[in-house]
């Protein structure tokens, strides 16, 4: 993940990223801990984040339980496209 790619600028890899400066919501648990508070402090003199949407929108308990609830509200803006185009499928 952090070796040097051709032709582009790989942020995984020094001097961009440094495990202290990072944090990712993978899994929906906050890697290196939740920034949130050393945010709203102003610790950070600067922050790299990854962030999954879909984690945060979607409900759901668990990872598969957000992950359920995003394949079912595809599936009936799909069903909604569909019906806009005058798709029958009763």
């Amino acid at each position: 993940m952090s070796e040097p790619l051709n032709g582009a600028v790989n942020v995984m890899q020094s001097p961009f990223f440094s495990p202290d400066n990072y944090r990712s919501d993978s899994n929906q648990r906050w890697r290196h801990g939740c920034p949130h508070h050393e945010l709203s402090r102003g610790e950070f003199e600067w922050l790299q984040l990854l962030i999954h949407p879909e984690i945060w929108i979607y409900p759901g308990e668990s990872m598969v339980g957000t992950m359920k609830s995003m394949l079912d509200a595809e599936r009936d803006r799909r069903l909604e496209l569909l019906a806009e185009d005058r798709i029958d499928l009763s």
